[in-house]
């Protein structure tokens, strides 16, 4: 179709999906072969966030802070070298708006049943859950800073802390990294099912990981 959108609105209406076929068109592919069995998907969302503009670079270039901003879809990162520690001059405001476009490929046929309708609605991987983590974590920083007469700064800090190391250990229990796997200890029909790690980050206390889950199915 001529003059199609390259963008277009998905069902939620939150974000939008690239036209591949308008995009093919339009520019020269760049991505490389896509792996056999493997489905592109591209998608875009914009958000008014409150915070700077050099704030927001610098917790984008900060490996710690990027980590910290996107805990459930960064595993682990590192800065391997800095090129180049910028020039001073910035265009700094209390608002900026903020367009985030992510492109993912993934096994299609490998995704069970019960998920491929979530992974193909672009909310499992699309950019606004990029944008939805990056406001709740403008939404802590801001709560750290309001007055409030009766939790001290200190406390929230605590509380805030407690609540980067509970989602980041959610997270690292869901999808290792850095040598980390899960030997099987024991399951049988009917039963839970008892996994086990050992603790080789040096965020964690040293010992043993148990992992217990079990599944119950209510009859209709």
């Amino acid at each position: 179709m001529a003059n199609a959108p390259l963008w277009n609105s998905t069902e939620q209406g939150a974000a939008e999906n690239l036209n591949f076929v308008e995009y093919a068109r339009t520019f020269h592919p760049c991505l490389g072969t896509r792996p056999q069995g493997f489905v592109p998907e591209a998608t875009r969302a914009s958000c008014v966030i409150p915070m700077t503009s050099i704030t927001l670079v610098k917790a984008l270039l900060d490996a710690d802070q990027y980590r910290d901003m996107f805990p459930s879809m960064i595993g682990d990162c590192s800065t391997m070298e800095v090129f180049s520690n910028g020039i001073g001059g910035s265009k700094n405001g209390a608002i900026q708006l903020v367009t985030w476009i992510e492109h993912t490929e993934y096994p299609d046929r490998s995704i069970h049943d019960k998920y491929v309708q979530l992974i193909r609605s672009s909310v499992a991987f699309g950019a606004q859950r990029w944008i939805n983590a990056l406001l709740h974590h403008c939404a802590c920083l801001r709560a750290l800073t309001l007055d409030n007469n009766n939790v001290f700064v200190s406390t929230r800090r605590c509380l805030k802390g407690l609540e980067q190391r509970m989602t980041r250990r959610l997270c690292d229990a869901i999808c290792l990294t850095d040598g980390h796997y899960w030997r099987l200890v024991a399951v049988a029909p009917g039963t839970s099912k008892i996994m086990a790690r050992n603790s080789i980050d040096v965020r964690e206390p040293a010992g043993a990981v148990l992992s217990i889950h079990s599944r119950y199915y209510k009859r209709p």
